[in-house]
């Protein structure tokens, strides 16, 4: 699995496919510009991540695999 950063301007995700997202938004508490990320996807090339309203999309990676305790991808 690509584990790096992938530029926007690359390429995008799947649309709707969960991906990290890295971005820059708005805080409602300073009306300040931050860095950081988290879980969004895109659609029609706009990202949506909850509870974020403006922001800009640098980069994304796809998710890892989820953990299982065991080896076997059953969890068995």
């Amino acid at each position: 699995m690509d584990q790096r950063w992938i530029p926007v301007a690359e390429r995008l995700p799947e649309e709707g496919e969960d991906v990290l997202l890295w971005f820059e938004c708005l805080s409602r508490e300073d009306y300040d510009w931050h860095s950081t990320y988290g879980i969004g996807y895109q659609f029609e090339g706009h990202f949506h991540i909850d509870g974020i309203g403006k922001k800009h999309v640098f980069a994304w990676q796809p998710l890892p695999e989820p953990y299982r305790e065991s080896g076997d991808k059953n969890g068995k």
